[in-house]
Order: structure tokens, then C-alpha cells, then sequence
């Protein structure tokens, strides 16, 4: 048969590559991919043995996405755009301090949320492995703060995903966070006031955007996503225009 009635979309073709299905979203613009899914493929996920060593106990499954012979991957992302975006329309000053002074979001809400975080250190200035393993622990607390997520959620979240969590650790680490930055907590609150009051919408800083609630009935997450995403996709289109 010919190549294109081999090819299914979602399965690798005779050649072993995958053809993913690419979509935008109708209300942020922010493109994604299904079946599958190319857009957060994970890395190795390492775990320390009670004895003291180290066990991989999930391989580093990008390294199984590589270019055809004689082609190279161009790769181009904005560091940790959204986390930007949200210190620039917080304005909350932890935020503001960490993209000011070019320190690194994801490390310094480990510190946050691990106070023993710099005493895992050997000295040398950089992460060992036990530091970066936690700076992806607190990745997705982080962003579940974020965005107004409840802990519960957030916790079945993480389960579904490997994590070996309690939920009153995930309570512990969203309300640290948020401790740590009002800022974040009131431009929440801001978000939802916002919507819930006449028009009934969320306006994006860039294009214009918007997300309107009918009636002022405000999903708070939504409300609070929407400004974000749309305004990273915007940037994010911008750049590769």
C-alpha cells in the first residue's frame, strides 16, 4: 500500500516515526499535541533507596525522539515563560526578586518548600542529585499553586503521575508557597473579582484575547489560567513568527 494509507495518526508508520496530531486551543491559541503527546514527554525519574542510593525507577524517555538521519532538531523555548508572566502581572516581589537577580524559579521554591534544600549541597555551587530531584518534585506544587488548583486535585494529580505523596504534604507545600508570595494570592483573588463582575471577562495583555463567563459565573481556575496562557501563547506565536 501507499505511504499515507500506512501512516495512522498516533502510531509509529514503517519507518518507526510518530505523527503526532497538533491542535489549537479555540479560547488561548496555545498549540498543543495528541496521540501523542510531544509536549511533555518526561525525563528520568530518580529515587533515593532507604540505604542511601539512587534507583531509576523511570528512564529518560526523550532520548527515544530523535531526527532522521542527517537532520537535527532547532529547538527554541522561553525560560520559564509563564512563571515570568506571572511576576510581571502579580508583581509580587519573591517573583520579582528571582527573574531580577537571574535566579532559577524552580530552586528557589525548593528552598521554599524544603528548608533543608542547601544542606543536600556538596559545596560546588551546583545541584547534586537529591537537589534537582526535588526541584522537579516542587515543580508541579508550584504551578498547582499557581494557578488556584485545590490540593486535593492536585494531589491525585501528582499519584497519577509516580509521585509517592500524602495530601498533607501537598496542603503543607501549596500553603508555604503561598506564604512565601502574597503577591500571587491577591492578583488570584483579582482574577476572579474580575471576571465575576460586568463584562464578565478575562482580557489577555497582548492581542486582546478574552474569556467571558456568562452571567458571572466564574470557574476560578479558568479565570485565573486564561490571562497566563493566552498571553504566553501570544508571545510564543510572536517568536516564532
Amino acid at each position: 500500500p501507499a505511504r499515507d494509507e500506512i501512516v495512522c495518526d498516533g502510531y509509529a508508520d514503517d519507518d518507526d516515526r510518530v505523527h503526532s496530531l497538533w491542535s489549537i486551543h479555540k479560547s488561548t491559541g496555545r498549540v498543543a499535541s495528541s496521540e501523542m503527546t510531544f509536549g511533555n514527554v518526561p525525563k528520568a525519574k530518580i529515587k533515593k533507596q532507604a540505604d542511601g542510593t539512587f534507583k531509576v525507577i523511570r528512564p529518560n524517555l526523550r532520548r527515544v525522539v530523535v531526527a532522521p538521519r542527517r537532520r537535527v532538531f532547532v529547538e527554541f523555548d522561553f525560560s520559564q515563560l509563564e512563571a515570568r508572566i506571572i511576576a510581571y502581572l502579580s508583581q509580587d516581589p519573591f517573583l520579582l526578586d528571582v527573574f531580577a537577580n537571574g535566579k532559577d524559579i524552580h530552586t528557589e521554591c525548593a528552598r521554599v518548600v524544603f528548608p533543608q534544600f542547601d544542606l543536600l549541597g556538596d559545596g560546588s555551587g551546583k545541584l547534586t542529585k537529591i537537589q534537582k530531584q526535588l526541584r522537579d518534585n516542587v515543580k508541579p506544587l508550584e504551578y498547582g499553586a499557581f494557578y488556584g488548583g485545590s490540593p486535593e486535585t492536585l494531589w491525585k494529580n501528582l499519584l497519577k503521575e509516580g509521585y509517592q505523596l500524602k495530601l498533607e504534604d501537598v496542603v503543607k507545600a501549596v500553603t508555604t508557597l503561598m506564604q512565601r508570595m502574597p503577591g500571587v494570592v491577591t492578583w488570584q483573588r483579582r482574577c476572579v473579582y474580575t471576571a465575576s463582575q460586568p463584562p464578565y471577562e478575562i482580557r489577555e495583555q497582548k492581542y486582546g484575547r478574552r474569556r467571558t463567563f456568562p452571567l458571572g459565573q466564574v470557574d476560578q481556575n479558568e479565570a485565573i489560567n486564561f490571562g497566563v496562557q493566552s498571553f504566553a501563547a501570544s508571545l510564543m506565536d510572536t517568536g516564532m513568527i
